[in-house]
């Protein structure tokens, strides 16, 4: 296990990124909201795959999860 904050980082090291949100500052107990695979041939940063892969993840930490 490997832990960052950084987003390229993590797609760049990572087979998957474990997405975490809530925590007491958001008034809920911590969770995992998504688990993003990367399953990339290889790590180019530059390479569509790779920010496709960045996007995501950057989508899924900057968004509000919708009430349930």
């Amino acid at each position: 296990m490997f832990v960052t904050h950084s987003i390229e980082e993590a797609v760049h090291l990572a087979d998957r990124v474990v997405v975490m949100t809530g925590g007491a500052s958001h008034g809920v107990p911590g969770h995992v909201r998504a688990i993003v695979p990367v399953d990339l041939p290889d790590r180019d940063v530059t390479s569509p795959a790779f920010n496709e892969v960045k996007r995501q993840i950057a989508e899924l930490v900057h968004t509000v999860p919708a009430a349930a």
